[in-house]
Formats: C-alpha cells, structure tokens, sequence
C-alpha cells in the first residue's frame, strides 16, 4: 500500500483547517445521517460499538453541520447510531461551518483513517470527487494523504459493481486492493488471479487515550483487562499460543497454477487466522535454477537469487512443505531447493510434510522425503503427515462442500495444531544452545 502522510494521527478539523469549536450536547432528535456517506458496507455493524459506549461514554465527540433547523452527520455516523441503540437524549458534537463538499471530503477521511471503509469504497468516492467534484488526483492525494498512484489505483477498482464487491467479502476473501485489481481484471477479461483470503492478526496494538480523564483512562483499561482475559478463555489455545511463531509454507509444484500451491496456500491462510505469521514460497511461479556447487562460490546472480528466500528460512520457527506426486515420487522442484538448503536455516525445525494427489495415491512423495533430505540440514520431520487425496474437489470454496471435503480440512487442523506445538518445543532446544557444536557441522 502507498505510504501514508502523517494526517491519519492529526485531530480532523485541525487537519483541513477549519476553525475547531467547542465541544457541546445537541438533541439526538436533531441529528440526520448524511446521505452522501462513503460507507456502504457494515453501516448498521454498530453492536460492538453500542457495548463500548454504554461502559465508557463517547469517548470521541461527532461532527456535525448545521442543515436548516436539523444537524447533519460529518463524522460520526456508527457514534450516533450507537447513541439511537442506546437511546440516549443528547450527544457530545463539535458544529463545524464547512461546506457540504468539504464535509464530504472531512467524512472520507475520517473513515478512511479508522480504516472503517474497505479499498472498493476508498475508490468510489475517490471516483466521486474526482468526476462530480472535478478534484485532480493531487489533491484528493492530499485530503487523504495517498500518493497520487494510489489514487488512481484505487480510482480504478471502483469501476467493480456493489454487487460483486459482497460476492468476493461473502466468499471469504480479503476484499484488499490485490485481490480487488485481481477481481476487475477477470470482469473485464484480462486474467486476474485471486490471491491471499485473509491478513495476519497484528500480534500489537497502540492506543492513545488522549483527551480522556485520568478516571475515564483507568475505567478504559480496566474494560481492556477484563476483555482480554474473556478472549483469553475463550480461544483455541492449541492454536493461539502466548508467543506468535513465523511458519514458511514450501508447496513444490511445476505449474503455475496448481493443486499444492492451494492447499499451501489453505495452510497458510488457517495459521494466519489464529495470528501466526506465515510466508509461501510457490516454486512453480518462483523457479529456482537447477542447483549447481558454483552456489558455494557465491555472486551477485546467486544472492539475487537465494538472498530473500534465505532470509525468509532462518527467520522461520517452523516449515510446510507441499508435494504433488510425480510418477511416485516427491517433486523435483521441492528436491532442488532442499540442496540450496543448509542446517542455520532449517536445522532442529519442525516440518510437516502434505502430499497432493489427483486421486488415491500420495503416499510414496512422503515416504521418500522423510528417507533423505535431512542429514545436512537437520530438519526434523514430525510424526504426523496429510495426504490430500482427489485435491481437485476439496478446499475449493469457503465452506465445506461434502465429507471428504469436512474431513480433511478438520484433519488439517489437527495436524496443524501438532505443528504448532513442535514449533514451541524445538525453538527451546535451539534456544538452549545444546544444537551447535562446530565439529559436528554436517552429521557426519
């Protein structure tokens, strides 16, 4: 995503320099939601907000713009539902005398720095400003604090329609902007592959109780306490560990477009969900050069090469690694990288081997895989392993669509949970230091 200027962190008025005015209470009977808000999405989402309100207040004052005898709604809009809920009297609002585009641009950017509206929505009423309003691309860069190549990337996602914006968001896909460029290139015939379904869960977050009293903070971070301990209780904690661990998922394909690339990228997306870092290395879209011993020798094509993969290895706590199976073996492909592979990068990790195969087989990649590959890089297979049998017609879609279809993506989760637990158990063994010893580099 295009950087970002430092308005996201500035007051809103402040920011499009309107005169900011106290701060005073006005009848919620008095207020209009504003018709021309960006949000089109998860307007009426307000019941996490309503819990929120009725245990701290408004904590953020709404702004408002005097409309006749009524207020509208500038910046606030799911705070004045929430108060509706409520059914609260009177609301905490700031009047501002901007003009109604102005308003328009004050209410984007406002849900745009809650990051409240989604890529699709950011561009429909980017695509607003720019053809009703006739903004330039500049300036529309600087209400919002985009470069202007972002502007216009996300100009040209809104030509998707609403309805096939709630088609991909109800398929389980991440309606980001690479998968919305992806989805607007298949509409309009030029290809266009979906791509990752989910995002990683941040593993921190900062909040700023700024304006609040020392009474209103300590009442907000007694909530937080109490919510975290109730989260706590009620996650997997097979899953969801105190340490988030990084899980780099190998699938070793020769097509482009494959089977294993898909269930790695299934794996992937299911650690993901319980805030474990993932990276996938497809080798059938990323092709590695057949190994050779001038890798030893090192240069400049070998580090372009290898150097971000090589990075990405020994940052990891744990591996995946997906095989099709070729004529009853493991794939070549998957082979290959093991050799570019020494013990700093993969030595004392846990790997969970998954063999793909377009009918019943599958069992032999597996089986030749936990018979070599491991002397010098002293990976350490685990017990378990998953053979994604008929792969053509599971994990397709995001609910289950027969049996065999349930009972491998339920298999996949327990495997997945025994990864999780190597992964914390041998990352003590490394810790420990009892793993290196330099006269025994290559277990020989």
């Amino acid at each position: 995503m295009a950087k970002r200027s430092d308005f996201a962190g500035m007051d809103l008025l402040t920011a499009f320099g309107e005169k900011e005015s106290s701060s005073s209470e006005i009848q919620v009977s008095d207020i209009v939601p504003n018709p021309s808000q960006p949000r089109v999405f998860g307007k009426e989402e307000v019941s996490d907000l309503v819990e929120s309100m009725k245990r701290l207040g408004l904590i953020e004052p709404i702004v408002v713009r005097k409309q006749g005898k009524k207020y509208q709604i500038v910046a606030g809009e799911r705070r004045f539902q929430a108060a509706k809920v409520l059914k609260w009297n009177t609301i905490t609002a700031i009047e501002t005398s901007a003009s109604e585009d102005r308003c328009f641009e004050m209410a984007l950017a406002e849900n745009e720095k809650r990051k409240s509206l989604n890529p699709w929505e950011v561009g429909r009423a980017i695509q607003f400003l720019r053809k009703e309003k006739r903004k330039t691309a500049e300036e529309v860069s600087k209400v919002l604090g985009f470069t202007e190549r972002y502007v216009k990337q996300l100009s040209s996602i809104a030509r998707l329609d609403q309805k096939s914006v709630q088609d991909l968001i109800r398929s389980g896909k991440d309606p980001s902007v690479k998968n919305l460029e992806a989805l607007l290139k298949q509409k309009e015939g030029r290809g266009g592959e979906m791509i990752s379904s989910r995002k990683s869960i941040p593993t921190k977050m900062t909040i700023q109780l700024v304006g609040l009293t020392l009474q209103q903070r300590e009442k907000f971070l007694r909530e937080l306490s109490s919510l975290k301990k109730n989260m706590e209780l009620k996650t997997d904690t097979a899953f969801k560990r105190k340490k988030y661990m990084k899980f780099v998922v190998i699938a070793g394909p020769h097509r482009k477009v494959s089977q294993s690339a898909k269930v790695a990228n299934w794996m992937g997306n299911r650690l993901e969900m319980f805030g474990h870092q993932t990276w996938i290395l497809d080798l059938g879209k990323h092709r590695l050069p057949i190994w050779d011993d001038t890798f030893w020798d090192g240069g400049d094509d070998w580090d372009r090469i290898w150097g971000p993969i090589e990075s990405e290895l020994k940052s990891a706590d744990a591996f995946i690694f997906v095989t099709p199976e070729y004529s009853g073996m493991a794939s070549p492909g998957l082979k290959n990288f093991l050799l570019y592979c020494n013990s700093t990068l993969l030595g004392h990790k846990p790997v969970l081997i998954s063999a793909v195969s377009a009918s019943r087989g599958g069992a032999y990649p597996i089986a030749e895989l936990r018979m070599s590959s491991y002397k010098n890089t002293k990976l350490c297979y685990i017990p378990e392993h998953i053979i994604v049998r008929d792969v053509e017609h599971v994990l397709n879609a995001p609910e289950s669509v027969s049996k065999e279809d349930s009972y491998i993506r339920n298999r996949i989760d327990f495997a997945l949970k025994i990864l999780v637990s190597y992964g914390e158990a041998l990352k003590t063994v490394r810790d420990s230091g009892v793993t290196v010893k330099k006269e025994f580099l290559n277990g020989m």
